[in-house]
């Protein structure tokens, strides 16, 4: 495991994902938590590129799932959800949650 890139869940409300696709298809993301290891249907969420080839800005609304907590230990994205979808990726980037907590 990679441990340079863990963080704690608290200091992040949301992960962002600009991207585009050749046709609309579904972003899953995934996580891991010190407590969860490994990934699981139970730990990700759903959103779906409607762009029609051109970039958009895709939101994982993570603060409000019930195991995004403790330690985030890995991430995993799924950018497309079909055979033959080409994408590409801009950028993915955090959005820090507005107040920071210790837990």
């Amino acid at each position: 495991m990679n441990t340079a890139y863990e963080f704690r869940a608290n200091r992040v409300a949301k992960l962002q994902v600009r991207m585009r696709a050749t046709q609309a298809t579904t972003l899953e993301r995934f996580f891991a938590t010190a407590t969860l290891p490994g990934f699981s249907g139970a730990r990700s969420t759903s959103t779906t590129y409607t762009g029609n080839g051109a970039y958009q800005t895709l939101t994982f609304e993570v603060a409000g799932h019930v195991d995004w907590a403790g330690t985030i230990t890995d991430l995993r994205l799924d950018p497309v959800s079909g055979v033959g979808i080409q994408f590409d990726i801009d950028w993915i980037r955090v959005v820090p949650a507005p107040t920071v907590t210790r837990d």
